[in-house]
């Protein structure tokens, strides 16, 4: 038969309870890690977002939107801000297109109804909202004569706003327009 002391029984019971105060100490910072995180993240899309927001006319660059974050405060890495933008691209709220044929741009699009198409200045960015039924006739058309069907909250039409052209006098296929 085994004889345990009582100081035996007593450091056995010390090491469960100290064992159970351990897993128990896990599990609140595991928890705490997790809600710390979701705020975190909830905090981080919702920056983004605003900068977003703020700029809408123009398309941004991850780089760009990171800077202001910082420029404002926020600590914030290019990673988490390449996170939430592709978070909010799955969502619908954000439109992505290349700038300069390499660099992803994203412009927030969350308030467009979808019958919005949009005119992008390759010059300075600026994005222009037209709700025009010009638009519509020419999408039936490209489904009608083409069997086509254009998703026209994804469309961009790229071209030169009225403000570059007049400052830079630009020449489209050497006609001045």
């Amino acid at each position: 038969s085994l004889d345990f002391s009582f100081a035996a029984w007593y450091h056995i019971d010390i090491e469960i309870e100290n064992h159970f105060h351990f897993e128990e100490s896990v599990m609140e910072t595991t928890e705490q890690k997790s809600r710390t995180r979701g705020n975190y993240r909830k905090e981080s899309e919702s920056e983004v977002l605003r900068i977003l927001r703020e700029n809408k006319s123009r398309p941004m660059s991850a780089d760009e939107i990171t800077a202001l974050l910082r420029e404002g405060g926020t600590e914030i890495g290019l990673t988490t801000v390449y996170r939430r933008l592709c978070e909010l691209l799955e969502r619908g709220l954000l439109q992505k297109h290349f700038g300069d044929g390499k660099t992803a741009l994203f412009r927030y699009t969350g308030d467009c109804t979808g019958n919005d198409d949009h005119l992008v200045c390759s010059v300075c960015g600026r994005v222009t909202h037209v709700t025009c039924n010009y638009f519509a006739e020419l999408y039936r058309h490209i489904g009608e004569s083409h069997g086509f069907h254009v998703d026209g909250s994804r469309t961009l039409f790229y071209g030169v706003c009225s403000a570059c052209y007049r400052s830079s006098k630009h020449i489209h296929n050497g006609e001045n327009r």
